[in-house]
């Protein structure tokens, strides 16, 4: 298990903008974090920064307190595993696991057990043979994942390698991927655009836009108290009102709102919604009509408006409502967030 520390990391390419602008963040030895953001973000880039695959134009990369930059890719101790598995397709599975260990030297009799161990490991057992074009996409990326963590590395890198998968193998993979992290106690480093995998993996998220990391934390962090609009709305956030705060209320089109966050300043007051309940209470209640229904599975989703505001309710599925009705509404003060409006 090994600490990976960054810090002012910056990449620019040649005529073009900043791709990572001032990144600093710390996994603690053995952690599982991961980097979310939407295409283009610089998720890949980072980490081809640290696996030794691209140039940083400022900052450092550490492990266990020591820079890795000037060291050549292959003697970083950092395992890769990309989209693809990009398996070596004339060697079969034994010998893509082995492929690692064989480069340093070791011998045939240091290999064998630690093939077999990782084979059944990761459920593999009685595929030895096989060549990557006789496993299903699954397989493959599993082998791609053993063979990275065959050379013990200090830090794994994960470049978004479930997102060729259908769904229910994803994730399949995904408590896969945290139970054999577990096993091999490897600090992990997964990037992704999908929020249901980083909640399945996840100890902490950061969250990267347009080469900039916008919030570090805990999972329910970014649902509960975004950092920014940015990122309530890549988080699901749909309710976004503007208000005036003055201490723990907001004065606002809906009337006033009380929230857990003291500020003075003008702000836009987010909540999620499936906060809202049927209702009025004291404070953060309002009325609100009807405009839209429809059936959404786990929950009915109604369309709101409130004084001319629209807003989004996802209802229990046995809460029914009729287009044109007008409901009395509230908000637990506990779920109202407020950014203000040099942070939105």
């Amino acid at each position: 298990m090994s600490r990976l520390s960054i810090t002012g990391l910056g990449k620019v390419y040649a005529d073009g903008p900043a791709v990572l602008e001032h990144i600093d963040l710390d996994l603690v030895s053995g952690e599982r974090f991961v980097l979310l953001g939407a295409s283009g973000s610089g998720k890949s880039t980072l980490l081809r920064v640290i696996a030794g695959l691209e140039e940083a134009q400022s900052g450092d990369v550490q492990v266990d307190g020591k820079s890795i930059l000037s060291v050549p890719a292959e003697k970083r101790e950092i395992g890769l595993v990309f989209q693809q598995p990009l398996l070596f397709p004339h060697l079969n599975v034994e010998r893509n696991l082995s492929f690692g260990l064989n480069l340093r030297g070791a011998s045939a009799r240091e290999v064998a057990p630690r093939v077999e161990k990782m084979l059944s490991q990761t459920g593999l057992g009685g595929f030895g043979k096989r060549l990557p074009h006789q496993l299903s996409g699954g397989q493959e990326q599993r082998v791609a994942l053993a063979r990275a963590l065959m050379t013990d590395p200090k830090v794994l890198l994960l470049d978004e390698p479930f997102s060729a998968l259908d769904a229910p193998l994803r994730r399949e993979m995904r408590r896969w991927v945290v139970e054999l992290q577990r096993q091999a106690g490897t600090t992990l480093l997964l990037v992704t655009h999908d929020q249901e995998e980083a909640l399945a993996v996840a100890g902490r998220i950061g969250f990267l836009e347009a080469g900039r990391l916008r919030q570090v934390g805990e999972p329910e962090d970014f649902f509960l108290r975004p950092a920014g609009l940015s990122v309530a709305r890549f988080f699901g956030g749909q309710n976004f009102i503007v208000g005036q705060q003055h201490g723990s209320t907001v004065q606002t089109a809906l009337g006033p709102f009380v929230t857990p966050r003291q500020h003075s300043g003008p702000v836009t007051l987010t909540f999620r919604p499936e906060a809202l309940e049927l209702g009025e209470t004291a404070s953060n209640s309002f009325r609100a009509r009807v405009r839209g229904a429809s059936f959404g599975g786990t929950f009915r989703n109604y369309e709101l408006e409130v004084n001319g505001w629209p807003l989004i309710w996802h209802a229990a599925p046995s809460i029914k409502a009729t287009v044109g009705e007008t409901l009395a509404l509230h908000v637990p003060p506990e779920a109202c967030w407020t950014v203000p409006e040099s942070l939105a």
